[in-house]
């Protein structure tokens, strides 16, 4: 798909280059990660792209894995693409292949090279505009950093959605406390179902990493500590995202933080006997994986 892409984005920024480029040298540049609206204006598209390809290199040597979905964002044809008036089928899947680039990256988030990518990301394709739940979903597991404040400052977050309870820290210029987002979650359903669905995708993806785990277990217990009532519809989705870790290999963290959930749990909530018996099925086959004792202190907490 991506080499497609890359085709196709080559065809698409022959046809629109000199509008674009007219349109660079007038624009006012109002957002920027890295820089403030003044310095920003002072960066030109070459520029924020070299600054932008420096900070691809460096972290493609330290994680190779981003190139399979960065390499056609930092591509020639890219420099020159405008993604308003592309095609409606190049649109979504570059918007995809951005989607999927931020996930992969979302573990370096707080390194230099990132805020340099993501520089090139805001100028060039407009990410805090058109890919706000991408954004905060690939970041929300560093929400007490500065980072993610200096990225929620810029992001077009409309009041309508299930991110709309970030607008008020956008507004005072602070931190997003864990606090927050689990006693929002607990007021809004779909919050909490795209909160929790973020370890699963990242699993489908073989992209865990340490603070994803902490993040996941932390919000979600919290999260289940708060609720006064558990019913069907919340498990549906909430179950399978707490035992999707349990069928890993090689993550260890990752499955006892799903038993630390999965006990919490069991406090909340009477289980039917048929799926207390499928997830201790889970847990049993799991064994090969963590310590017998840790095992058996989840078994006895479920």
């Amino acid at each position: 798909m991506v080499s497609s892409l890359a085709a196709q984005l080559l065809q698409q920024a022959s046809v629109n280059s000199e509008v674009l480029n007219s349109q660079s040298r007038r624009r006012h540049y109002a957002y920027s990660f890295l820089f403030s609206e003044q310095e920003a204006g002072q960066h030109d598209l070459d520029s924020i792209y070299g600054l932008g390809h420096n900070g691809y290199v460096a972290l493609s040597a330290l994680d190779p894995s981003i190139t399979k979905s960065g390499d056609v964002l930092f591509s020639e044809a890219a420099r020159s693409l405008d993604r308003t008036v592309i095609p409606f089928k190049e649109a979504t899947e570059l918007k995809t292949n951005i989607a999927r680039f931020l996930r992969r990256i979302s573990r370096h988030f707080l390194l230099n090279p990132t805020g340099k990518i993501i520089e090139w990301l805001v100028r060039r394709f407009r990410i805090n505009e058109f890919d706000v739940d991408e954004v905060i979903s690939a970041f929300l597991p560093f929400h007490d950093s500065s980072h993610f404040s200096r990225m929620l400052s810029i992001l077009n977050i409309q009041p309508n959605t299930p991110w709309a309870f970030l607008l008020r820290f956008k507004k005072a210029g602070v931190q997003v406390s864990r606090s927050s987002i689990t006693s929002q979650m607990v007021k809004d359903s779909d919050l909490a179902r795209l909160v929790t669905s973020v370890l699963p995708s990242a699993i489908e993806e073989n992209n865990l990493y340490p603070a994803l785990v902490n993040f996941n277990t932390s919000v979600t217990v919290e999260y289940i500590m708060q609720l006064t009532r558990i019913d069907e519809g919340l498990l549906a989705f909430t179950l399978p995202a707490i035992t999707s870790s349990l069928v890993l290999r090689g993550n260890k963290e990752a499955m006892l933080g799903s038993f630390v959930i999965l006990g919490s749990l069991s406090r909340k909530v009477q289980l039917k006997p048929k799926v207390i018996e499928a997830v201790t099925t889970v847990m049993i086959n799991a064994l090969s994986q963590v310590e017998e004792h840790q095992l058996l202190a989840a078994l006895i907490a479920f």
